[in-house]
């Protein structure tokens, strides 16, 4: 059964946790590059891209719009993703938190204020960045 996870990555023009701001159009290069097959973005649980068995899906669509970057994630068959989906249903784990490379960037006095970055991977994570990233939508194919 493939479970499809729908979500907001982040949003533009909003200071994060981090100190953070993403301009509008800083993933655009990145969006190009997903769309021409020229690069792949990975699902994962809590950024830990060091350890492949984390992975726990494939963002299938990226997509920009005048406030925010969204994706959808098909999760893998494996039973991390299944626990993971199963939390998502239960409204217990929504935060969506993205792992990227800062390629522009400027400084103020209350953080980056980032032109452009190369998106890496969508996580599922209990405490984003961006408090209002989160997941928007989860559906099965049986």
């Amino acid at each position: 059964m493939a479970v499809t996870i729908q979500g907001i990555a982040t949003h533009y023009a909003r200071r994060n946790l981090n100190g953070d701001r993403f301009a509008r159009g800083a993933f655009d290069r990145s969006l190009q590059a997903f769309a021409d097959g020229k690069a792949r973005v990975m699902f994962m649980d809590s950024h830990r891209w060091l350890d492949s068995s984390r992975i726990v899906g494939s963002v299938r669509q990226l997509r920009s719009n005048r406030t925010s970057l969204r994706f959808v994630a098909e999760m893998a068959e494996t039973s991390l993703a299944s626990e993971l989906a199963s939390l998502v249903r239960g409204r217990h784990l929504t935060g969506i938190s993205i792992g990227f490379k800062v390629d522009e960037y400027s400084l103020s006095d209350d953080g980056r204020n980032i032109s452009r970055a190369t998106l890496k991977e969508v996580s599922l994570v209990p405490f984003p960045a961006d408090p209002a990233a989160r997941v928007t939508a989860i559906s099965s194919d049986a």
